[in-house]
């Protein structure tokens, strides 16, 4: 011990240093180094997949669970789906939800991992090769068998697209614009954007024909009834086309009417608006036409012009003149200026709407539609006449300042004259 003293001396202090030494904060340590010294928190970005690329995987989870499981795979579907089920796992209920939500989670990894063991004995490219026969003759049929289902795929796709055609131009001819777009919107996020080049050649040409029926749809709205005096201020909403908003008598009354169906009513309107919403941003981050970008930024504006939020309608529907300027589609440019003419309208922006009904009466003219030439002709007239009985008023106003203002002006020149005389 006496000999070794000196280590054991240095282990102790070294001990002792260890203990004492309490250790510096990341922010300091980055600080020294000049680096941020803010402990942040990496944001985990969510990969933005395709609607395409989500059928596939649906379908490759469909493919694998029936290769594991047979007929229970519709049980590991519903099992998956109830792990976020509203209806089972009511967010109300303190008492039932966690440990519901904890049972269907074990559960369902319990399968996932029986069936991952499946897998690791029995690979699905393995399962695939015994299935299959083998030799010239088989990939002879096997190649014939993919040209007949590919064949047997586009011929019944050419058919679900003529009779989507048809439809839309029945819709059309209806004249409910708002059925129309709903049946677009579902056409099209639900079907055609399932489809490749492969089964679908012309896919481009659909998607173009479609949403120009839909445009030419919306300018068949701009029609104004006979016998209307468009001067007066309460037809206003008929001639731009806009809502009138209903008032509800929200007083409560004993064996009134139950107010809180409206309330509900309006907040379920609000939530499909929403949800409208999120579904035609995902679709705009994926789209590869610009007649197809101008559609989707057309209808944003317009859930936006529904809320009434119209600093958002406008920018949007100035993005969507833009992508059809960039299609050469004057049709959406035109269903885009006009929505800006309509906001400009419930805002009362005279001078704003002048320019605006400028470029859509240029762009009717172009598009050489004597009915929607007339229509705007009628916008502007009356836009001038409240633009010019605006310019009145506010003379007036002025008018009626200056003369508010010309006896104290008065009074205080008399006041310094005398001053002046005193001097």
């Amino acid at each position: 011990m006496y000999q070794h003293r000196d280590v054991l001396e240095h282990i102790s202090r070294r001990q002792k240093e260890l203990a004492a030494h309490v250790s510096r904060p990341l922010w300091k340590k980055l600080r020294d180094q000049q680096q941020c010294d803010v402990q942040s928190i990496l944001i985990k970005e969510r990969p933005q997949l395709t609607l395409l690329e989500k059928a596939r995987r649906r379908e490759s989870e469909s493919l694998y669970n029936h290769n594991y499981l047979g007929r229970s795979a519709a049980d590991i579907a519903l099992l998956r789906q109830l792990r976020s089920d509203r209806n089972l796992l009511d967010p109300l209920r303190l008492a039932t939800t966690p440990p519901m939500r904890k049972l269907t989670a074990q559960q369902f990894m319990i399968v996932r991992r029986f069936m991952k063991m499946l897998q690791a004995r029995n690979p699905m490219y393995n399962r695939r090769y015994v299935r299959q026969r083998h030799g010239p003759i088989a990939d002879q049929e096997r190649h014939r068998w993919q040209e007949m289902h590919l064949f047997h795929t586009q011929y019944q796709t050419r058919r679900d697209c003529m009779r989507m055609l048809h439809e839309v131009h029945r819709r059309r001819r209806e004249g409910d614009v708002e059925k129309l777009s709903d049946y677009v919107e579902d056409t099209m996020s639900r079907f055609i954007e399932h489809k490749t080049h492969r089964t679908l050649p012309w896919k481009f040409e659909f998607i173009n024909e479609v949403y120009n029926i839909l445009a030419l749809a919306h300018c068949d709205k701009c029609a104004v009834p006979a016998n209307v005096d468009f001067l007066q201020a309460k037809n206003r909403p008929i001639l731009y086309l806009l809502r009138t908003e209903k008032l509800h008598d929200m007083s409560v009354q004993f064996g009134g009417p139950n107010i809180y169906v409206e309330i509900e009513r309006e907040d379920e309107r609000h939530s499909r608006i929403i949800q409208k919403l999120e579904q035609l941003e995902s679709r705009l981050r994926h789209s590869r036409f610009s007649i197809e970008r101008s559609y989707l930024l057309f209808e944003i504006a317009r859930c936006h012009f529904q809320e009434s939020r119209f600093d958002k309608c406008l920018v949007v529907a100035r993005k969507a003149f833009n992508e059809a300027r960039i299609c050469n589609c004057l049709l959406w440019r035109f269903n885009s200026i006009f929505l800006c003419c309509q906001v400009h309208a419930v805002l009362n922006r005279f001078e704003r709407l002048k320019e605006s009904l400028a470029k859509a009466s240029q762009l009717a003219s172009e598009l050489q539609a004597p009915k929607l030439v007339a229509y705007i002709g009628i916008c502007t007239n009356v836009n001038n006449y409240d633009l010019a009985f605006q310019r009145i008023r506010q003379s007036d106003v002025n008018r009626r300042k200056s003369r508010k203002r010309s006896p104290i002006s008065t009074i205080t020149s008399n006041s310094s004259q005398g001053s002046m005389s005193s001097i």
